[in-house]
């Protein structure tokens, strides 16, 4: 298996393109809300992908499936929500993932969530009009013996980064805003990726990202020392992804963070 490429193809055929046991953290926003496509399609092709994953992911290794509040006209849509309830009833997953924690990735920073939810300057907020996605951490696991309480804390206490930092990302809210570098469009902004990544994942483990868009997944991979598996179908998003990682800049890896 060749490593660090974006691979030109479709994501149901990720075990064609993956061994077995090979992925040790995947980074899963499928590209929901195509207008062609309708809510139970959708759901029962994010099922399909989240079996393939099982079967190529180590056992131990984590999955990051992220779950959106996307707003329609009419209201809440509620297709990520209804493929994750399928995912998590669905016998052939479920028996294979043992759920480890569920982040609430807040589209703002914090200062501004606040501020903007004063109300006669008491400070309030509600997760019910910010925009958020929820964050699932998943690990791979046959059984119970296969599995082991990660501790995250220590993980973290370990990392270059300041004592600011390490207590925020110990907390279940992530105040992380919504950006994409200049002449791209991410649907996660690479301070989100980058932390997934320190915490779930270690040096030269292999990043599995299956709908990797303009290729910020294979960016953060790099700068952390990472294997990439970069899977796309849209040539022109290949294209970009390819130019951006060719132009990192290494020099500070936490220049937005």
């Amino acid at each position: 298996m060749v490593l660090d490429k974006f691979l030109h193809d479709d994501a149901l055929k990720i075990e064609q393109l993956l061994d077995e046991n090979s992925v040790d953290l995947t980074i899963l926003k499928p590209p929901y809300h195509r207008p062609t496509n309708d809510p139970s399609y959708q759901i029962q092709f994010m099922k399909k992908i989240m079996k393939k994953i099982t079967r190529i992911t180590k056992i131990g290794g984590i999955c990051c499936l992220i779950v959106s509040d996307d707003m329609t006209e009419n209201g809440m849509d509620m297709t990520e929500t209804k493929a994750l309830l399928e995912i998590r009833d669905d016998p052939e997953i479920n028996s294979k993932w043992v759920f480890f924690e569920k982040i609430l990735w807040v589209k703002s920073s914090e200062d501004a969530s606040q501020s903007a939810f004063s109300i006669e300057g008491v400070k309030a907020m509600s997760f019910d009009v910010i925009p958020f996605s929820s964050i699932w951490i998943l690990v791979r696991s046959d059984n119970d013996e296969d599995y082991h309480e990660m501790n995250i804390f220590e993980h973290i206490q370990k990392l270059s980064i300041s004592e600011a930092k390490k207590q925020e990302m110990l907390e279940s809210t992530w105040f992380v805003p919504q950006t994409s570098e200049k002449g791209y469009k991410d649907q996660l902004p690479k301070e989100l990726i980058l932390r997934l990544l320190m915490i779930f994942s270690n040096e030269s483990d292999l990043i599995l990202d299956p709908f990797s868009g303009n290729g910020i997944t294979a960016v953060a991979s790099k700068i952390l020392k990472r294997h990439f598996i970069c899977i796309e179908r849209e040539i022109q998003n290949i294209t970009l992804a390819q130019k951006r990682f060719k132009e990192i800049d290494e020099h500070n890896m936490f220049e937005e963070m």
